[in-house]
């Protein structure tokens, strides 16, 4: 129907790149907290932190179980 209406493949997919950019879903908070903490260094983090950063994962895990 497209290639009848006189779209070149080049600008059928442009639009078809487009329609998925659009329809992507924002990504969850929770997803991007768990992967900010597979990056997480706690060794480089200043000591005052890195305890509290400590703390809430301590608080966190008791939680999950």
């Amino acid at each position: 129907e497209e290639a009848r209406a006189g779209l070149s493949l080049r600008e059928l997919k442009a639009r078809v790149r487009e329609a998925l950019r659009r329809e992507k879903a924002p990504r969850p908070w929770h997803r991007e907290v768990g992967e900010k903490l597979l990056r997480l260094d706690l060794e480089a983090l200043p000591p005052e932190r890195r305890a509290l950063v400590e703390r809430k994962l301590k608080e966190l895990e008791e939680l999950l179980g």
